[in-house]
């Protein structure tokens, strides 16, 4: 018996084949940095198959999904790696710290575009979500914790 990991992105490219290797009555599939390194950051199918010792017989035994990220250890100049929120809270504060005193609703571009924009306040009850999600991604607490002291008038 011979059992081999198949790796492919989103559109099914073939990306690797691992073999595993037994181990008592276990298989170990292991990757060498030389065949994760040219893996790109992003989804990929995995699709675990298990031949026979002469070919003939073939089952699939398990498949599934599996996101690969960047190496830390190899940043790339120019890779943004802040989350989604991350980014929105910056775009929102970009646009609060550079807003004029008026506020545009909406306005029409050449050939039927459209742009909206959100008023000051929408954009200020936005940036406060975010700053929120920012927040617990970093490890803070959904609630804060406000210290309240009560006395005598």
């Amino acid at each position: 018996m011979v059992m081999f990991l198949f790796l492919a992105d989103g559109q099914g490219t073939a990306k690797a084949q691992i073999a595993a290797t037994a181990s008592g009555d276990l298989f170990v599939l292991a990757m060498a940095p030389t065949e994760t390194s040219p893996l790109a950051p992003g989804e990929y199918h995995w699709l675990l198959v298990v031949t026979s010792a002469d070919g003939t017989q073939r089952k699939t035994v398990a498949r599934g999904q599996i996101a690969v990220d960047f190496n830390p250890a190899f940043p790339a100049a120019n890779r943004d790696v802040r989350t989604h929120a991350e980014k929105c809270l910056a775009a929102i504060t970009a646009v609060l710290e550079g807003r004029l005193s008026e506020s545009i609703t909406e306005y029409k571009l050449d050939a039927g575009l459209e742009a909206k924009h959100m008023d000051h306040a929408e954009l200020i009850k936005l940036r406060a979500w975010y700053a929120g999600v920012v927040r617990r991604q970093r490890g803070a607490p959904f609630f804060t914790h406000v210290p309240v002291r009560f006395g005598v008038l």
